[in-house]
């Protein structure tokens, strides 16, 4: 989109260190799309080391500071304060929306939540307290249903949320980098904002590109379906993914010990729409006890 012209209006872009392909992509904006300032916030690897708050609290101290002397934008404590308790609220509006999952097909709910990154947060706000305000008083989907609980890294396609509408299945919840993980920790909204900032960032649902040996993805997941009475749960790998792969494996078995029916499903961009309804249709029919 920045070769082709279609973010001509960016000042700058702001990439976080996840994963190497993150880390590289920064190098490549600077090449290819000179004309736009590229900032990056390395947040720590251990996010429950006794130095992780510290050190992050340094960073996003730094990241104020480029941001002042780059593009004149000045970040003062109010203002800060101010963003925590919008973002708090969007944070808030969408857990009212997955609370009513049980009224929106999975394309939908993919939809409204998902939405929240790419809205402006006030008109994100407006429409999602419209949505729900309709959702109240629609009736629930059809029951029986299969149950499904989606997790994994970035769902940025239609598809599988599509395909799961289409073989009559239902997502009851998710952990999914731009869906439910995010909005599970709110900021403080009491003193220090930059540590309230940095509390919530080490607090939220761990990525596997970070390190968070109390807070392992399996039993997450596990304890996620249980709550929302998944009867099976589908890891979402995106080809090449190698922190989702490796913590895919602890995960599965955790899963598995835990009787909780669970589809690795594997994707690329440009997957076959084929292989993946493929997939998904046999995983529904074995919960329905199809096969």
């Amino acid at each position: 989109m920045a070769l082709d012209g279609s973010l001509g209006c960016l000042a700058a872009v702001l990439l976080p260190h996840t994963c190497d392909s993150m880390q590289e992509l920064a190098g490549i904006w600077r090449l290819v799309v000179p004309g736009v300032e590229v900032f990056t916030l390395v947040e720590p690897f251990a996010v429950e080391s006794p130095h992780a708050q510290a050190y992050l609290q340094q960073e996003l101290r730094g990241l104020a500071d480029r941001l002042r002397e780059r593009l004149g934008r000045e970040i003062t404590d109010e203002s800060l304060r101010e963003s925590l308790a919008l973002y708090n609220r969007i944070r808030q509006a969408r857990a009212r929306i997955d609370g009513l999952r049980h009224r929106l097909s999975a394309l939908d709910a993919w939809a409204a939540l998902a939405a929240a990154w790419l809205l402006p947060p006030e008109d994100y706000l407006e429409a999602a307290g419209q949505l729900t305000n309709t959702l109240q008083d629609a009736e629930p989907r059809a029951g029986g249903r299969p149950q499904l609980l989606l997790a994994g890294s970035v769902i940025d396609d239609p598809l599988i949320p599509a395909l799961i509408d289409e073989l009559g299945g239902q997502v009851v919840g998710d952990d999914l980098c731009n869906g439910m993980r995010d909005a599970d920790v709110l900021a403080s909204e009491s003193g220090d904002p930059w540590t309230a900032l940095a509390m919530r960032l080490l607090r939220r649902g761990a990525c596997p590109a970070k390190h968070a040996p109390s807070r392992p993805l399996g039993q997450r997941l596990a304890d996620l379906a249980g709550r929302t009475r998944a009867q099976g749960v589908v890891q979402v790998l995106v080809k090449f993914c190698d922190p989702h792969a490796f913590e895919a494996v602890p995960a599965i078995q955790t899963l598995s010990s835990a009787g909780c029916p669970q589809l690795l499903l594997e994707v690329e961009a440009g997957s076959g729409r084929a292989q993946v309804r493929t997939r998904l249709q046999a995983f529904l029919e074995l919960l329905t006890g199809g096969l």
